[in-house]
């Protein structure tokens, strides 16, 4: 009965919209704007950020020179309309965060074409307390998030057009989004890379009037290569627009890039709060962001366990599966891993949010393998709708923790 109402309410459209995932996206956005400026302190690393786009509103020089500037603009346009305060620079976050539902159910749409991995992907995502922290604090991962997102949504659209001229205009967008992305933090190159590599280690199977052939895409070919080069190149040059504006020269611009890969290849800092790679899949491994010593409201961030038990086996499964097969399922398990395995090899201290990007990939993964225990009927369903239902559960249990209630 449940399978047929989301098939029922997946065929439903506003126009041409599907309103599922508008339904999705509504809730989602609701439940992450409600109390928004609690607490009324800068959290975390927000003493960074948000004090970092309040200098863009005012042409001042940003502070905060290790990180790229974009997620910070970003943050900044929260700020310019409604002012410096916890709603102003959180606002942003709420946007950019909410759209990610969004993202995640058109991908798993185009890459498993079932409406119940959407279904579950965008619910698990919603209810997703890792996410929904990032979701409601002026921190830069969540834009991040977002931008890789929509690099893969518009990359996986490339993969899937017959017509060249489509094929080349999802490629440049894309291209567009991945230099978002490396303009809002620098582990976008570990993104960038994967989607070099995905069309190497699988076949594109394309079905055009009936024949199915194997194809290979654009970005397989020089011209391909050299836009994701280049078009990411010149847009994370675009961000610096604001530095020039204020007089900065090139010689500035160079000198805070050249000090910041110095920064982050040779701090041998230690942090209270940072922690191993390997630590940040364990069960309820967490990082505080906030505590208030009088009234105890705190904000604790930390995965799902059931993200990580379901998804962490799926990633691998759905990798064998789909190696040297499936070039459009492979982009699942390739972004997953790209964006988590490298900080394996990161010379200075990590912490746990920068996972942030990775938790959608995982989280597909799950729903994927979700799909196939739903498929098989019976108790399976049961145990399908328990998982389901002990996410929800978890992020009820957990939002005092994660929303300094």
């Amino acid at each position: 009965m449940i399978a047929k109402l989301i098939m029922n309410i997946s065929k439903l459209n506003v126009g041409k919209v599907p309103i599922l995932p508008l339904i999705l996206t509504l809730l989602a956005f609701l439940i992450r704007i409600w109390r928004i400026e609690e607490p009324n302190a800068l959290v975390f690393d927000e003493y960074y950020y948000a004090q970092a786009a309040y200098c863009y509103v005012k042409n001042l020089t940003d502070p905060n020179w290790v990180q790229p500037p974009l997620g910070k603009e970003i943050i900044s346009i929260g700020i310019f309309i409604f002012g410096y305060n916890p709603f102003g620079w959180r606002i942003m976050s709420v946007i950019f965060g909410t759209l990610t539902i969004t993202l995640i159910y058109l991908i798993a749409n185009e890459v498993f074409h079932k409406p119940f991995i959407s279904f579950s992907s965008a619910l698990i995502l919603t209810f997703d307390p890792f996410h929904f922290i990032h979701s409601r604090v002026a921190l830069l991962d969540i834009f991040l998030t977002f931008f890789i997102l929509l690099g893969f949504y518009t990359y996986i659209k490339h993969l899937k057009q017959i017509v060249k001229i489509k094929s080349l205009l999802w490629l440049i967008l894309s291209s567009i989004a991945f230099g978002c992305a490396l303009a809002t933090k620098w582990p976008a190159l570990f993104v960038i890379i994967a989607i070099i590599l995905i069309p190497h280690f699988g076949r594109l199977i394309k079905s055009e009037e009936g024949k199915i052939t194997i194809s290979k895409p654009l970005i397989n070919k020089p011209l391909g290569i050299i836009m994701l080069i280049v078009i990411p190149t010149v847009i994370y040059m675009l961000t610096y627009i604001p530095h020039f504006i204020i007089g900065k020269s090139l010689d500035y611009w160079y000198f805070i890039h050249k000090e910041t890969l110095i920064f982050h290849l040779t701090l041998k800092d230690t942090h209270p709060y940072a922690s191993p790679p390997w630590q940040w899949l364990l069960p309820l491994h967490r990082l505080p962001y906030y505590l208030d010593p009088y009234t105890g409201a705190e904000i604790t961030t930390l995965l799902n366990p059931m993200i990580v038990w379901i998804g962490l086996p799926s990633v691998i499964v759905l990798l064998i599966n789909s190696f040297k097969r499936d070039m459009i399922q492979l982009t699942v398990p390739f972004g997953f891993l790209f964006l988590y395995l490298p900080w394996f090899l990161s010379p200075r201290m990590t912490f746990l949010y920068y996972l942030l990007p990775a938790d959608p990939f995982l989280i597909l993964a799950a729903s994927w393998l979700l799909e196939i225990i739903w498929g098989e009927k019976g108790i399976y369903r049961l145990i399908t709708i328990s998982c389901l239902t002990m996410v929800i559960v978890i992020f009820i249990i957990f939002y005092p923790r994660i929303s300094a209630l």
